[in-house]
């Protein structure tokens, strides 16, 4: 903790350009720590860090650190393959990374993940469906009045409390 409060009162570009060629060489073990790091840091290639990264690991922490960074929109063809990777803490982070910048055609494909049999991921998906402007919480309540599939009604009820207590 102390480290990053002192980064973070040091300019970035001082010391991002090392820690990004650091992370491109490093062990995938060590990506999402180093990764970590530079966000807390704000540096200002940091998204551009995190799709060369992705594009190159197979190690599901390394996958959830980038897809963590990933928020621009024309990253989307990058991040919705993962929607549908076999590991579900792959999932539930793509699903929240699609949330602020996805448009229609990602709505479909949240939509899916609704009866995912992981807690997480359906959570993750109804949390970005209401990010979607065209759904918010008023979407969540009308597609909870047509949905009969009670792990599905069962999350939309837990996401829309949420949403109406904050």
């Amino acid at each position: 903790a102390r480290v990053v409060s002192i980064l973070k009162e040091i300019p970035s570009h001082l010391f991002s350009e090392s820690i990004n060629q650091e992370i491109l060489q490093a062990s995938p073990r060590e990506i999402p720590r180093l990764l970590n790091c530079l966000e807390l840091t704000r540096a200002p290639n940091i998204e551009q860090t995190a799709l060369q990264v992705i594009q190159r690991v197979n190690e599901e922490e390394a996958i959830v650190a980038c897809l963590r960074i990933l928020k621009s929109p024309k990253n989307l063809e990058i991040i919705r393959p993962y929607l549908q990777h076999p590991t579900w803490f792959v999932r539930a982070q793509a699903a929240r990374a699609i949330g602020p910048i996805g448009n229609e055609k990602d709505r479909e494909i949240l939509m899916t993940l609704l009866v995912d049999p992981q807690w997480w991921v359906r959570y993750r998906a109804v949390q970005a469906l209401a990010e979607f402007p065209s759904v918010g919480t008023e979407g969540l309540k009308t597609l909870r009045r047509k949905e009969t599939i009670p792990l599905v009604c069962e999350m939309l009820d837990h996401v829309i409390s949420e949403r109406q207590l904050s």
